[in-house]
């Protein structure tokens, strides 16, 4: 009979203790939920926060989506200045919002541009630089303006709510398409590039004095046929070399190709901004308003995820009870402001979304040619244009102006035997 009791015992403990480790694998399996999802919910607050800041900044027209413009050229844009909407709020049916502006001055540094069109500009820069610089230059010229079109899109057309809480979802489930798509149309341009500034290697930058300007001047048959016909070759040489060696370039491109999206990102989240009442706007102030102004979606959302925790988790008894503490609060029968949004100071009528406008006018050449050439022109047509057109220092002309030359003396003979 003892040893029967002693048995039974063991059971009962056996049993005790296995309640007593199941609740607590609940409780323990409730709380690491709740801190998952609230470390995620974090995550997405920051990351729509980031994208929310790229809109307002996308709006201005600040960024560098102009090729004949700082900083690629010296040529400083005209923009015109505009107040954009920050922080918007329902105040007795009227939606009002908080201003901000950004100024170009102030964030018209861009290291690697600079970099690139001080390159570019200098006195004495070779055919093969200039070809690279161009084409790192359009590469990055075309990445801001993706950017700043669908970041000015989505600030138009989707609310900032949405933006903040929704668009961080939707850009992580369709990343691959997105990414694919952008790497697809960076690899079809910097191959276009690759190939068609290859112009640059029948021009030649005479100019020797470092204190001076650039002096470019063509280089055809006309002019010097060794010259031309060296120019022909090596670009002939480097094309193939740029056919043969297609696969392993490809890993070379990626890396450089998502360098510059990273460099364009930073560049768009690193913009300063300032508020009507002086006061700096920047990415981190706008995660820090959208967790005060916007703090009512996150609590719904974080209240959903709990009460569905709290039945998973805890049971039916638990999640109950998560229920009536949600319905408690939102009806502020539990005095606490957790679904209440504190209402932002300064606020103004909404303004427009329109994009600003931004005005490049072309640097006027000081000496003009008189057959003018077209700004972008294919090799074939570099090639066909370089027969005719001679340079500027050529002592018998060109084809054009000798047949122009000969006309000219034709209508003075006629005219002399008609008197």
């Amino acid at each position: 009979m003892a040893e029967e009791e002693s048995e039974v015992d063991k059971k009962k403990e056996e049993e005790e203790g296995s309640g007593e480790k199941s609740l607590g694998s609940q409780i323990g399996g409730f709380i690491g939920s709740m801190i998952g999802i609230t470390i995620i919910m974090l995550i997405i607050l920051f990351s729509g926060s980031l994208m929310m800041f790229g809109c307002k900044v996308s709006q201005t027209n600040i960024l560098p989506t102009a090729g004949d413009c700082f900083p690629y050229t010296t040529n400083d844009p005209v923009i015109t200045p505009i107040s954009v909407n920050a922080n918007l709020t329902t105040v007795e049916d009227d939606v009002l919002s908080q201003k901000v502006q950004f100024n170009f001055e102030e964030n018209r540094t861009n290291r690697i541009l600079d970099y690139l069109r001080k390159m570019s500009e200098h006195p004495t820069q070779s055919s093969f630089m200039m070809y690279i610089t161009s084409i790192l230059k359009d590469i990055i010229l075309l990445n801001f303006q993706i950017v700043n079109y669908t970041f000015n899109f989505m600030n138009s057309s989707i609310s900032e709510s949405l933006i903040v809480y929704l668009m961080p979802i939707i850009a992580l489930v369709t990343s691959p398409l997105w990414l694919f798509g952008i790497f697809v149309v960076n690899f079809l341009y910097f191959y276009y590039y690759l190939f068609s500034r290859l112009s640059w290697f029948f021009k030649k930058n005479e100019n020797e004095d470092k204190t001076l300007k650039q002096k470019w001047s063509e280089i055809n048959l006309s002019k010097s046929p060794f010259g031309y016909i060296t120019s022909l070759f090596i670009v002939s040489i480097f094309v193939v070399i740029l056919i043969v060696s297609l696969i392993f370039q490809f890993p070379i491109i990626t890396i450089l190709i998502s360098g510059i999206l990273i460099y364009v990102y930073a560049t768009l989240i690193s913009v300063m901004g300032k508020r009507e009442d002086g006061k700096d706007y920047s990415a981190t102030n706008v995660f820090l308003d959208n967790a005060k102004y916007k703090r009512s979606t996150m609590m719904y959302i974080m209240s959903i995820m709990l009460i569905m925790t709290s039945f998973t988790k805890m049971g039916p008894l638990a999640g109950i009870f998560s229920v009536v503490a949600f319905i408690l609060l939102y009806f502020q029968i539990i005095p606490i402001p957790v679904f209440v949004d504190a209402v932002p100071e300064g606020l103004s009528a909404v303004t427009s979304y329109d994009l600003a406008e931004k005005i490049c006018e072309p640097i006027l050449k000081e000496q003009p040619s008189e057959i003018e050439e077209p700004k972008r022109r294919s090799l074939l047509n570099r090639l066909t244009f370089g027969l005719l057109k001679g340079g500027e220092q050529q002592t018998g002309g060109n084809a054009v102006d000798m047949i122009d030359k000969n006309v000219k003396k034709l209508n003075k003979l006629l005219n002399k035997l008609e008197q």
